[in-house]
């Protein structure tokens, strides 16, 4: 199972079924994961509903014929697997601000929907990473269970995944104040000192800092422009590999290195949503804080 491939194969199957009537059923026959978290991959890949991509790569493509053919608007609509001109002049108002005969008259420019360029996805193991977005999130507090983790004995056992399990399913119903328990926030912060050794913090956002239990530690994570970097895999995240991990945080390294940013802090952190992730899918966001490079 390989999400990279099943982008691929729907995307062809798009293009070269594009003046029939598609499906999401259609289209889900041939892939190997579920038509509900497929759909879900789509929307964040693209920003638009499957659906949506695949009735928008019509009109677009139904641009052409109304330029450079004389064919009438209700065979163009038909052409491209509209039941009725109706619904393909209600649909390309909407997409284009202009109905089909007005832009065959006025010619007027139009933003089209190209075919999904899978070159902005970075295939990992059987997951993807998406390219990074960019936000600003105001200071906020957490609290979890804190440990020194040595970069090489996580490199081979993968350590800080069973310290994050054994947090969250274990020791964070001791957290009385929590803003949003099935959120799993995972710390990294890098020694000054020695490059051997971190601060490794599964923890959960809180109200605030005046209850900590015994044994956790509390931190103000303060204002910061992040770089966020979302990985999707077909498992759990529970079980994600050292590999896959290494091939994630490899991929990180190499964009910061040929962008124009540069990590502006020593730490960086992974958020899971529990309520997104199954067994079988597992959607993490890396925040990784920027500042442009001097």
């Amino acid at each position: 199972m390989c999400i990279y491939n099943d982008l691929h194969v729907a995307v062809n199957y798009i293009e070269e079924n594009i003046k029939k009537k598609i499906t999401l059923e259609d289209i889900a026959e041939s892939l190997f994961i579920s038509k509900y978290h497929f759909h879900r991959i789509f929307k964040l890949v693209t920003n638009k509903k499957l659906m949506e991509y695949v009735r928008m790569r019509k009109l677009s493509l139904s641009l052409n014929d109304l330029l450079y053919t004389d064919l009438k608007i209700q065979d163009i609509a038909l052409e491209y697997g509209f039941e009725h001109e109706q619904s393909y002049s209600r649909s390309f108002k909407k997409v284009f601000g202009i109905s089909p005969s007005q832009f065959r008259l006025e010619k007027k420019q139009v933003t089209i929907m190209d075919k999904l360029d899978l070159n902005a996805i970075k295939a990992v193991e059987q997951g993807i990473i998406l390219s990074p977005t960019f936000v600003i999130r105001p200071d906020f507090y957490i609290v979890g269970t804190p440990y020194k983790v040595l970069v090489g004995e996580n490199l081979e056992t993968n350590i800080a995944n069973k310290l994050a399990r054994d947090f969250f399913y274990n020791e964070k119903k001791r957290i009385t104040n929590a803003l949003n328990p099935n959120v799993l926030i995972s710390l990294s912060a890098y020694s000054k000192i020695t490059a051997d050794e971190s601060l490794y913090l599964p923890s959960i956002e809180v109200l605030d800092l005046s209850s900590i239990p015994e044994g956790m530690m509390e931190k103000k994570i303060p204002t910061h422009k992040y770089a966020v970097f979302k990985y999707i895999g077909p498992h759990s995240c529970d079980h994600i590999t050292l590999n896959t991990l290494a091939n994630i945080y490899g991929h990180i390294h190499a964009w910061l290195y040929h962008s124009q940013y540069a990590q502006a802090t020593n730490f960086h952190f992974e958020l899971i949503d529990t309520r997104i992730s199954k067994d079988d899918y597992c959607e993490a966001d890396i925040y990784l804080p920027v500042k442009m490079k001097e």
